[in-house]
This record gives C-alpha cells, sequence and structure tokens, in this order.
C-alpha cells in the first residue's frame, strides 16, 4: 500500500509541476496584448509490465513532443506499475527502457 500511494504521490506531484507555458504574445491594438499558450499533450498509461512495447512507446512519444509542447503523463490501473520503484526495468528492442525514460 505504501508503494502505491509514493507512486500516487509522484503523479500528483507531476501534475503539480505542470505549468502553461507561453510562446508567444499577440499584439491586437496598440495596447492589448494577448498570450498564446503552446499547444499541450496528455499520455495516458494504463499498460503495465505484461504488455512492455505499450509501455515503452507511450514513453518515448512524450520525449519527443516535449521539444516544443506541454506534455502530462497519467498512469492508472496496471500503469501505475511502471512508476513503483520495486517493480523490474521494462524494455523492449529498439526503445529506450522505463526507467531511462522517466529520468529525463
Amino acid at each position: 500500500m505504501k508503494h502505491i500511494m509514493n507512486g500516487l504521490l509522484d503523479i500528483m506531484v507531476g501534475f503539480a509541476s505542470c505549468t502553461q507555458v507561453v510562446k508567444e504574445e499577440v499584439k491586437i491594438t496598440k495596447d492589448t496584448l494577448v498570450a498564446v499558450p503552446c499547444d499541450g499533450v496528455l499520455y495516458h498509461i494504463s499498460s503495465g509490465i505484461d504488455n512492455p512495447h505499450k509501455v515503452v512507446m507511450a514513453l518515448k512519444q512524450p520525449l519527443m513532443m516535449a521539444e516544443d509542447k506541454d506534455v502530462l503523463l497519467y498512469f492508472d490501473i496496471k500503469g501505475i506499475e511502471v512508476v513503483m520503484s520495486e517493480m523490474p526495468d521494462i524494455s523492449y528492442p529498439t526503445f529506450p527502457s522505463s526507467r531511462e525514460s522517466l529520468q529525463k
């Protein structure tokens, strides 16, 4: 139970640390500026160690998207296994492992 709570705490910290990034300001009139936020992406990870391809693919894509977009990872169902410290590192050929992706 303690490990599940730690995993949920990690997720909540992730949500709290997400901030909206302002990409640019667009001038409408002389005295009015409007902030235009960049687009964001949500990745929902519900697979765990029983489906390594889904997990590592779902962790690699957000790294690519984070170059120019806000990215939020949401883990539930078996996806919680991915962030639990006592679970094995998940790997699949040609993809970075789960721990490697989560450390970036």
